[in-house]
Formats: C-alpha cells, structure tokens, sequence
C-alpha cells in the first residue's frame, strides 16, 4: 500500500500525539503554554529541513494545510535549511495563513549585531513581520565549530 504525503503526515502526526497522550483533532491537539506568554502552542510541529529546501511549493501546500486541519501551528525553519524559508513563506502566503502559523527559526551566527541582522533576513524570507522564535543554536563561535573559515 502506496500513502500520499497527506496520508503519511496525518499518520504521522496522529502517532506522535498518541505518543505524547492523546488522539489528533483540530479541537483537541494537546497544548503547552509558553512559560513567558501563556500563550498555547500545540505539542506537535512540523520542520522544514531538506523538505522545504526546494521553490516546487505545490505539495507543501497540502502538507501545511493539513498540518493547520490537525491543530498544528508550529514550522521550524532556519537560514542554515538553504531556501526552506523562503519556501515556508511562500506556503503560508499561498494558503493565507501568515497570522496562523508559530514561526521558529535559529540564530547561527556571532554576536549580537549579527544575530539581529540574521533575524531580519529570517523574517524577510518568511514574508512575515515577525519570526514567533529564534534560539540561539550556536553554543560556541562560528570558527570554533567548523561552520566558518
């Protein structure tokens, strides 16, 4: 038996809340609030890595939308992901969605100025105003890592 990507993501999705205590539906997705806000953000996300590196847009399309029929809400994303951004963007502008969505994304940089200039780009290639989340995922410095010369 063949899933389409829909298929295979609602499977997905429906065991990792099993997983976590309880069944998938767009009313009932379990949610944990945001220590600082309150704010109620759904348990289970979706990341754009290798997937979403590509401008071919139309499947995602559907992979969001059934993401938000789900419950979901949050895409983590990063400028390290190639055009992942940019794609995630587009998506949520193609489905109307900007305001739905719980962007996540990383800062791999630096320095505070740099880190501030790679927030800008995120949220620029996201097409929206604001990036929801930006951890810093560098512990240690570019050099030091191996990720700049």
């Amino acid at each position: 038996m063949i899933l389409s990507r829909r298929q295979l993501l609602q499977a997905g999705v429906s065991g990792a809340a099993l997983v976590v205590g309880g069944p998938v539906s767009a009313a009932g997705m379990r949610t944990r609030p945001i220590p600082s806000t309150g704010e109620q953000l759904p348990v289970i996300g979706m990341g754009t890595w290798r997937t979403f590196d590509t401008s071919e847009r139309a499947a995602l399309v559907q992979v969001v939308r059934t993401l938000f029929e789900a419950g979901g809400r949050v895409i983590d994303s990063s400028p390290m992901y190639g055009r992942s951004e940019t794609t995630v963007g587009e998506v949520l502008e193609d489905l109307g969605e900007k305001k739905r969505a719980f962007l996540a994304s990383k800062v791999w940089t630096s320095g505070k100025e740099e880190g501030i200039a790679q927030m800008r780009e995120s949220i620029r290639r996201t097409r929206t105003w604001r990036t929801t989340c930006a951890p810093a995922s560098a512990a240690c410095p570019m050099k030091r890592c191996g990720a700049a010369s």
